[in-house]
């Protein structure tokens, strides 16, 4: 697959993650989600920005941008681990949970989507590129995995598995 194609795909799966998380988080119950909710959705916003300039810079045969530091991730995400969920009821939690999962499961295989596209790359700057981005929707999915062990752990739910 070209590496153009490649991104084209990532920016098409970066517009739906923006998608899902705008129109999820009003649905969500607890404001820390919706929160959340809306910064992923930035995030996906701004992934898909700077996918769209390295799609015209590849289309015309420019060298692509590295990626940028993010470091608002890693603030965002300690200052999520701090926050408390406002009391909650079970029923509200479980309607959470399903959207929350929905959520990790499209972060991970944004993640292994990138991934893939970085072993795959053949030049140094492009696999840097898919590298970085997956390691940006590995801390959104760690973010989302700890949601729902603190709904598990909040409402003492005993699965006899677990659903991630």
């Amino acid at each position: 697959m070209k590496v153009s194609d490649v991104l084209k795909m990532a920016y098409s799966m970066e517009i739906g993650g923006m998608e899902f998380y705008n129109s999820q988080k009003e649905k969500v119950k607890s404001s820390k989600l919706g929160e959340i909710f809306t910064y992923l959705a930035n995030m996906e916003k701004s992934h898909a920005e700077f996918l769209k300039r390295q799609i015209e810079k590849s289309d015309r045969g420019e060298k692509l941008d590295f990626l940028p530091e993010s470091k608002e991730d890693s603030m965002f995400i300690d200052r999520m681990k701090q926050q408390k969920v406002e009391t909650s009821n079970l029923d509200d939690d479980l309607g959470d949970f399903s959207i929350i999962r929905m959520a990790y499961l499209i972060e991970r295989d944004f993640e292994k989507f990138y991934r893939k596209a970085s072993e795959e790359a053949e030049e140094k700057e492009i696999k840097a590129v898919f590298a970085g981005l997956a390691k940006w929707e590995e801390g959104h999915a760690e973010m989302l995995k700890n949601e729902l062990e603190d709904i598990i752990a909040r409402n003492s739910i005993e699965l006899g598995f677990y659903p991630l």
